[in-house]
């Protein structure tokens, strides 16, 4: 028995001296052109290793590889696909031996891809079998419910540690000229069995802000098959973002085809949405104020590229919302959605300084272009400049660079209001369509408020409808056609006392005071080319009727309009010019009027009307500029 038992041992020694000296007597070149072979079959690409490989098989198999490279396939822009300085790689051996792969540890030092999508849209990842040929066109977004492959081969596969140092990943577009480089990259990730969790840690430097990332999956094997579902945690820190995800992610496919949906909380913050912006490279110019600050939080539910959030938070510089959002990336532009309720709407931050007279900056209409938008915000007030209206709703719908922006019905100043804005920003210059109507407005405070003037008071109606393009606020201005009305009822006007004046009260025209109540007063105007024109305007008294017409230049900020109040007997008609530019206006009686309707009063109204004259010079001029706020 001994003989045969020491036989036996003999083998098993000279086989475990040849394990360990395999390695030293069989040449590198023996396995390295296997290898390369292989590596070609697979993926259809040449493997290169041009530094030291070296191969050990006891006690665990041990592989070190230095300067390899994968070559990217014919007419991509860089000869590399994938490279390594040093690969280094340890397996089990026993597990090996009854089919599980154990890896206990994989290094990579200084890897780097070359991601490449040619002219064509063809990306170099495809691997082709047979040539080195880029494989055929992508689809611009991946297909829902994708396969995953080699499932079967994760359940037999354990891995200790995994580790990169170093790393590069490169992407160039050249559809676009696009260029994406992440570098610095380094990562520690571990998977001891599917039933341990999963993590991995890393961090990363793109455009010159380091990323942190760290996932854990409770129990990774649980996504293998359909309906498997287990926790998820996810964190992102950079300075321009921080996203924080904990929840799960289920296996939600079908008929061996996997897909992925998580459901959990997420909180985002982005301490500037203009250096969030400026940082990913966005075509989008913001304007020059707000966009500060930006927090979301609430229940998120995400699949096939569709981000939910229900019960959300969200703010935004000082304004606060809450409601559902939605982000969906999987068409050809990001699409939002959303239903919010807000308090304030604080609108001023967003707005550029006031200029003097039309400003020429050219409108930026990008933003408009580069994503699709559906909202509905209900807010409990907004101010705009100096206004403040109250409880009001907004609908933003944005599609295709076509936007139109529904208002109201919103609480205006004691009344009511309502409007619609559509912009095609399609072309070469913004085309802009607005609709609106006011109903019982105050407009005292409305006028105070928008323009500065105190001098007039009433309830009105007003209704606007034009059409105008251009590519700045003054071309809009000069192109608007359209037509507008207003009504008066039950107002005043300041500074003016037109029943003293036509009883021939020298005080009321050289003092330039008083009040004229009003009962009505209304008018419609024709627009064209930023004219606006008018030729009905009519008003109404106690003790005079008015008549008028005249033109509004609104790109030169110009009016010229004549005015002939009269008594309501028709005694006496006092015709007014008022022309100028609209901050320095001019009053002037139509002398030729005066006298015409001087010869058309009674013979004994000719010392009243003479009395007029004597006070017209300084008089009427008061007066109007005074109802004018001059």
């Amino acid at each position: 028995m001994k003989k045969p038992l020491l036989v036996v041992v003999a083998v098993i020694l000279v086989l475990v001296v040849l394990v360990i000296a395999a390695p030293f007597l069989i040449p590198a070149s023996a396995y390295r052109g296997q290898i390369e072979a292989r590596v070609h079959d697979a993926t259809g690409r040449d493997l290169r290793i041009a530094g030291r490989l070296s191969l050990s098989l006891f006690p665990d198999i041990r592989v070190v590889v230095n300067d390899a490279s994968l070559t990217n396939p014919t007419g991509a822009a860089s000869p590399t696909f994938a490279s390594v300085k040093k690969l280094y790689v340890t397996v089990k051996l026993r597990p090996l031996l009854s089919g599980r792969l154990d890896i206990d540890r994989l290094a990579l030092v200084d890897p780097t891809i070359a991601l490449e999508i040619d002219a064509k849209g063809r990306p170099n990842w495809n691997f082709a079998t047979a040539d080195s040929a880029l494989p055929g066109p992508a689809p611009d977004e991946p297909a829902d419910n994708a396969p995953i492959a080699g499932l079967d081969a994760l359940s037999r596969l354990q891995v200790k540690e995994i580790a990169i140092e170093n790393g590069t990943i490169t992407l160039l577009d050249r559809r676009t000229g696009r260029h994406e480089e992440l570098t610095q990259g380094t990562a520690t990730i571990a998977a001891p069995s599917l039933a341990a969790p999963f993590t991995l840690a890393g961090s990363a430097l793109w455009r010159g802000q380091k990323l942190a990332l760290t996932v854990k999956l409770d129990a990774a094997g649980a996504l293998l098959a359909a309906g498997g579902k287990t926790g998820l945690a996810v964190a992102l820190a950079a300075k321009p973002v921080t996203l924080n995800y904990r929840g799960s992610v289920s296996n939600t496919g079908k008929r061996g085809v996997a897909a992925l949906r998580f459901d959990g909380n997420a909180d985002l913050a982005i301490p500037s949405v203009r250096d969030f912006v400026t940082w990913s490279g966005q075509d989008i110019t913001l304007p020059k104020h707000g966009f500060g600050a930006l927090a979301v939080s609430g229940a998120v539910h995400g699949e096939n590229g569709i981000a939910k959030f229900s019960d959300g938070k969200f703010t935004l510089d000082a304004i606060a919302a809450t409601g559902g959002a939605a982000l969906d990336v999987s068409g050809v532009r990001p699409a939002i959605t959303a239903n919010l309720r807000t308090g304030m709407l604080d609108l001023n931050p967003y707005l550029p300084p006031p200029v003097a007279g039309w400003a020429t900056d050219p409108f930026d209409v990008a933003i408009f272009r580069g994503v699709d938008t559906d909202m509905t915000i209900a807010a409990s007030g907004v101010t705009y400049r100096k206004m403040r209206i109250g409880n009001t709703s907004l609908t933003v719908h944005l599609k295709d660079a076509k936007l139109a922006l529904t208002v109201g019905p919103m609480a205006l100043y004691g009344g009511s209001g309502k409007g619609q804005v559509t912009l095609d920003a399609t072309g070469p210059s913004a085309a802009v369509r607005i609709d609106g109507a006011l109903s019982g407005v105050d407009v005292g405070a409305l006028a105070r408020d928008a323009a500065g003037i105190g001098t007039v008071a009433g309830t009105g109606t007003f209704t606007i409808a034009g059409t105008a393009r251009g590519n700045s606020e003054r071309d809009l201005i000069a192109s608007l056609d359209g037509k507008a009305t207003f009504r008066l009822s039950h107002g005043s006007v300041g500074g003016v006392d037109l029943g003293g004046m036509l009883k021939n009260s020298g005080g009321a025209f050289a003092a330039g005071g008083g009040r004229t109540a009003i009962n009505s007063a209304s008018g419609s105007f024709s627009i064209a080319h930023g004219i606006m024109r008018n030729g009905d305007l009519v008003v109404s008294t106690d003790t005079i009727d008015a008549t008028g017409s005249g033109s509004v230049d609104l790109p030169a900020r110009t009016l010229n309009y004549r005015i002939t109040p009269r008594l309501v007997a028709g005694i006496l008609t006092v015709p007014v010019t008022i022309s100028g530019p609209w901050d320095h206006l001019s009053f002037q009686p139509d002398l030729a009027g005066i006298a015409k309707g001087v010869m058309l009063a009674p013979v004994n109204m000719l010392g009243g009307a003479a009395g007029v004259g004597k006070n017209l010079g300084g008089g009427i001029g008061g007066a109007l500029k005074s109802l004018f706020g001059k």
